[in-house]
């Protein structure tokens, strides 16, 4: 075995859709589906991503995607062979990506409560858990049309930044994130009202007729008014309507008892938990 940077997107791609299915194997910060994970692929660097190579075959895989200058989601490990020289390779693959990624200060890891080797490789590396985050899923719709909700255009993107800005102090990389990613597998929705916009809700459309709530966000000064419910019931009926979805899923921390109850009301189910995990660089 050997390791090797990613050169062909797709057999990547598939290798990381097909064992991401498995709870035992899944990565959290992996997108969904087939094609989002190629496009995810294409944004990154080959350096990036970094596989464990048996002759032709995949192994294991392991990258980065940046957040920003200082901090990255990883994405892995994921693997089909968790014996101790696989665990050992990505031992090594680690390494390499602190020594070519010295301005990395602080990486981020998501992976399913079934994931075991990974938590041994969390345990390896040294890792600080985070918490817990818990997937919830609803496969009907009990929502309302909201008219205040309107679909992103050009136009707002000063107002999105103001929001953004809100929400983060280096703002930038993470709107660029969303606003990139508009398209045929994401969309962006605004609350507007009284001419402001006061929160937004991006959600991920499977090519699985599911569909994903990514991030929901209302500005500070407009808490506790119902936005963000009219949001995710705009997304929920959005997503069964407009996209014939049989489900939508979304992530919430497992602290949040309020937001899980909020959740439930609108007929979301806890389906798993996620561990999350942090690596600063000393």
């Amino acid at each position: 075995m050997n390791i090797t940077q990613m050169e062909d997107i797709k057999k990547t791609a598939k290798f990381l859709y097909e064992l991401n299915q498995q709870s035992e194997h899944h990565v959290g910060y992996i997108r969904v589906t087939l094609q989002s994970i190629e496009e995810q692929l294409a944004l990154i660097s080959k350096e990036d991503m970094l596989l464990v190579m048996d002759e032709d075959d995949i192994i294991a895989a392991f990258g980065i995607e940046r957040i920003n200058d200082a901090e990255a989601n990883v994405l892995g490990p994921i693997t089909k062979q968790t014996d101790e020289m696989t665990l050992n390779m990505i031992k090594v693959m680690w390494q390499n990506f602190l020594i070519s990624h010295p301005g990395i200060t602080t990486y981020y890891f998501s992976l399913h409560e079934d994931h075991r080797f990974g938590q041994s490789v969390m345990k390896n590396l040294r890792t600080q858990y985070l918490g817990t985050t818990y997937t919830m899923k609803t496969t009907e719709n009990k929502t309302t049309i909201v008219p205040q909700v309107i679909k992103y255009k050009p136009v707002y993107k000063r107002s999105f930044t103001d929001i953004m800005k809100d929400l983060y102090v280096d703002f930038k990389p993470m709107r660029d994130k969303i606003l990139n990613t508009i398209g045929n597998t994401h969309e962006l929705y605004l609350y507007l009202n009284e001419g402001i916009v006061k929160g937004f809700i991006w959600i991920q459309i499977n090519d699985d007729d599911s569909c994903d709530i990514q991030f929901v966000y209302t500005h500070l000064q407009y808490r506790q008014k119902g936005i963000g419910h009219d949001l995710v019931s705009f997304a929920v009926d959005h997503a069964f309507k407009k996209h014939h979805a049989t489900s939508v899923q979304l992530s919430v921390k497992s602290k949040r008892e309020k937001d899980i109850a909020f959740y439930e009301k609108l007929g979301f189910k806890k389906i798993n938990e996620m561990n999350h995990f942090k690596y600063t660089v000393e």
